[in-house]
């Protein structure tokens, strides 16, 4: 199916041939030990694969580090509190 992904910043990696493993380990890889934006970070959890007729491109949104906040510290039951 067709998905709308709302606007945002990213890093991708476009590879050729068929989408394996391993291939995604090392797109994965490289894109969280490039050198990000300063605050940022590439969140491993929004990635997402678009498919083209030579290959397949990895992306993953780039968060701000203030951006995700922990669950936990929301409800007063965090490591601080």
């Amino acid at each position: 199916g067709v998905q709308t992904v709302a606007a945002h910043e990213e890093l991708s990696i476009r590879m050729p041939g068929r989408h394996t493993g391993p291939k995604y380990m090392m797109a994965a890889l490289q894109m969280i030990a490039h050198e990000s934006p300063e605050g940022y970070f590439p969140a491993a959890a929004g990635a997402r694969h678009v498919l083209h007729e030579e290959g397949i491109e990895t992306a993953m949104p780039l968060c701000a580090l203030g951006e995700v906040e922990d669950e936990e510290a929301e409800d007063g039951e965090g490591a601080g509190a």
